[in-house]
């Protein structure tokens, strides 16, 4: 999977700004649920130490999905 960034998107905020409405609802709606629950998100600054993993992590996720594309 790619995801090509707009070179005009320069923060995670304006990645959600260019997201529909539906999906952008979505994402707020699901931060809110893994706030609550503890979870946080940061940035990875080593992601090549870490790409191997993240990889299997993918994986993982895309086996479980109801669709696959």
């Amino acid at each position: 999977m790619v995801l090509e960034l707009d070179p005009a998107w320069r923060t995670h905020d304006d990645y959600l700004g260019a997201l529909d409405a539906k999906y952008r609802r979505k994402f707020k709606d699901l931060s809110k649920k893994l706030a609550a629950a503890g979870c946080v998100v940061e940035s990875l600054a080593e992601i090549t130490a870490h790409e191997q993993r993240l990889h299997e992590l993918y994986l993982a996720v895309q086996g479980n999905a109801a669709v696959n594309s």
